[in-house]
């Protein structure tokens, strides 16, 4: 696995998923009994049109990529995470049997510019 494969296997199984069914969980909350404040919300969300509730899918959709960007600028070294002068450096690799590879190597994309690229447009629209 390389850092786009690794991108494109977050995109489906973070980004996407969070996407598809939040919006679900918010309307009809999960459990047998679930909290008052999830009821509320999904009473609320209910009596929307639906204009109103595309708006809303839209918000998940951008809250998730900001997330989800959000961490991939750490992984990337980018956004630091310690107040230190001298900071440590996070590593992420991939292992497979014998095979070993840095996934967030600072010689290669970095990887929020890759998730950026693979998703801009679906989050945001076309460019002006």
């Amino acid at each position: 696995m390389n850092n786009e494969e690794f991108i494109k296997s977050i995109i489906k199984a973070v980004h996407d998923s969070i996407i598809n069914g939040l919006f679900e969980n918010i309307q009809k909350p999960p459990g047998r009994k679930p909290s008052q404040g999830s009821v509320e919300l999904a009473e609320w969300v209910s009596g929307l049109p639906e204009d109103e509730k595309g708006k809303i899918q839209k918000v998940i959709k951008r809250a998730t990529h900001a997330a989800i960007f959000g961490f991939l600028t750490v992984l990337d070294g980018v956004t630091a995470i310690e107040d230190a002068p001298e900071k440590g450096q996070l590593k992420l690799f991939w292992e497979k049997g014998a095979e070993k590879i840095l996934l967030n190597d600072p010689a290669n994309e970095d990887l929020h510019d890759i998730y950026q690229a693979e998703i801009h447009s679906a989050i945001f629209g076309k460019e002006a």
